[in-house]
């Protein structure tokens, strides 16, 4: 379960006068962050047009689209890899992790970095899986 103090949310929809504009330029122009911390919450996974993340920072928009920001009250720092001792078994495709507590297993709105299943991902296409 998500707790609402892990994260603070920007919903917005995009006007007219926007439509046509970068996400990026339009998401700085609407909330109170710069256009860098606006392009980290974009790769970090923390922005969503259309209820589906964006990672493009070149996203055009369109008027009526609806923009939401999760910002995570961790920032957008990147810290957590899987430890390869915890792996229980792998093999044909198949894998067992011993997970620790607090991380989560799934995407979250907020972070598409720090989660079980995509530090898993960077572990087996990194040649070190």
């Amino acid at each position: 379960m998500i707790r609402e103090e892990e994260f603070r949310r920007h919903r917005l929809t995009v006007s007219g006068d926007d439509a046509g504009g970068r996400i990026d330029q339009v998401l700085a122009s609407l909330t109170p962050y710069s256009r860098t911390r606006v392009r980290d919450f974009i790769d970090f996974g923390a922005v969503y047009r259309n209820r589906r993340i964006c990672r493009r920072l070149s996203q055009t928009l369109s008027a009526g689209d609806e923009v939401t920001l999760y910002v995570p009250s961790r920032g957008t720092r990147r810290f957590y890899e899987i430890d390869p001792a915890r792996i229980l078994f792998d093999q044909a495709g198949l894998i067992a992790y011993d997970k620790e507590p607090g991380i989560p297993s799934q995407q979250v709105p907020y972070d598409a970095y720090n989660i079980v299943f995509f530090a898993l991902r960077r572990h087996l296409f990194s040649g070190s899986g």
